[in-house]
């Protein structure tokens, strides 16, 4: 990946890469924080291309296929203590097709992506409906509920209540209050030059169609840097939540760690979850207390997460496990033939990086919006080698245990047949 090849303008990026048959180009803003915004937000991604002042959606579906399947989406999401809104363009190389139709695809798009017509009440009924009816469906799996309770009990964060809610009367009434004036002026504040961050076109393409696209989309950026840190400071000690509806328990063992770079971050999560998969091989394969087991480590956040799922029963015995798979990786003997797999795993990665859009897409985003400020992807890779076991436990020994969390399943067979 050669960070030099990227030209910029105004905060908008190209990147030529024309081993692909394809473009896509996203643009990224950033959004304003609150639970009322994070549901106006996901209300204006279902609703943006039902409804628009210029064309009725039969017709954006026709045009859509014409234009060699045209792809179009609006997504937003949390980025540490930012709130990221998307706007996005898929489209087939006109080079590919042979066949110059960028001046009217990125017409067509400007119409769809910054023409919504907020009027359509009966669209937005429906959205509501639809929307409300994702989150019921979600909250059915234990798992999402454990995850939305564990982040409401653990890590409570005022401007996530709604995110992570499994009070779904709340959920509901907040949906349907949202009006159409509302998602009209949280869309324009939004979508401008003064919320603009970055965005990227990238793929098969050329300096013609980038020129095209600015044409359209001509924002520019005012914003320097965000900072994504996100301070969480979790709750401490024991919490147990009961639940006669399920039988497997969730068990979520939250550890404060030091600051580490996204470097020490790839090579520590490969070790736990990834090539040597240690969370598993000690909690499963050795002790046999989970069914499955992950730990999450939080990129904006100083924070180490076991999660589990377990028999309510082995509780006690899956800390003392933990506690073994934690000092594991804070010895430099034990922690070394890891390291070293973990090199191996990651040079495989980004040896066969080029072939996946998206992951070339990830870190060119991450570069261009400084994700991860003072650390070079490349410059990490071309040193890998010189990784030592101490550069891991440098960070690993400060690990702090602040929490155990259980979503506890009390339910009967008896329950659960009915």
């Amino acid at each position: 990946m050669d960070y030099d090849k990227l030209i910029n303008d105004s905060g908008m990026y190209l990147y030529r890469d024309d081993s692909f048959n394809t473009t896509s180009i996203s643009m990224c803003f950033d959004g304003e924080i609150g639970n009322r915004e994070s549901v106006i937000y996901d209300l204006i991604c279902d609703y943006l291309f039902k409804a628009n002042k210029t064309y009725d959606r039969d017709t954006i579906n026709r045009k859509a296929k014409e234009l060699y399947g045209l792809g179009f989406d609006a997504t937003n999401s949390r980025i540490g203590s930012k709130r990221a809104f998307y706007l996005c363009i898929d489209m087939v190389s006109p080079t590919v097709v042979e066949d110059d139709y960028s001046k009217e695809a990125f017409e067509f798009a400007k119409e769809l992506l910054l023409n919504p017509d907020f009027t359509k009440q009966d669209v937005l009924d429906t959205v509501k409906k639809e929307r409300i009816s994702l989150i019921k469906a979600a909250l059915s799996s234990p798992s999402k509920v454990a995850r939305d309770l564990y982040n409401s009990t653990v890590l409570p964060d005022p401007t996530l209540e709604y995110e992570y809610s499994t009070d779904m009367k709340y959920v509901e009434d907040i949906i349907n209050s949202v009006t159409l004036d509302e998602m009209k002026e949280l869309f324009e504040k939004t979508v401008s030059d003064e919320h603009f961050f970055r965005g990227i076109m990238f793929g098969n393409t050329n300096i013609k169609e980038f020129k095209e696209f600015r044409k359209n989309f001509p924002f520019k950026s005012k914003i320097d840097d965000l900072d994504y840190s996100n301070k969480q400071e979790p709750k401490e000690g024991v919490d147990v939540i009961a639940d006669d509806h399920i039988n497997e328990s969730t068990v979520y063992i939250t550890y404060s760690i030091d600051k580490m770079d996204r470097g020490t971050r790839q090579l520590l999560r490969d070790i736990l979850n990834g090539s040597s998969d240690l969370c598993m091989d000690i909690l499963r394969d050795k002790y046999g207390l989970v069914y499955g087991a992950n730990v999450i480590l939080y990129s904006y956040g100083d924070l180490f997460t076991v999660k589990a799922s377990i028999d309510k029963d082995n509780i006690d015995k899956l800390v003392e496990a933990t506690d073994e798979m934690v000092s594991v990786i804070q010895d430099p003997e034990q922690v070394r033939p890891l390291l070293e797999r973990a090199k191996e795993e990651l040079k495989l990665a980004d040896y066969t990086m080029s072939e996946d859009k998206d992951e070339v897409l990830y870190n060119l985003n991450a570069h261009i919006r400084n994700m991860f400020p003072g650390f070079d992807y490349n410059e990490f890779m071309k040193n890998i080698d010189n990784v030592e076991p101490e550069d891991i436990t440098k960070v690993t020994k400060t690990l702090k245990k602040r929490n155990v969390f259980m979503l506890r399943g009390d339910a009967k067979w008896e329950t659960i047949k009915r």
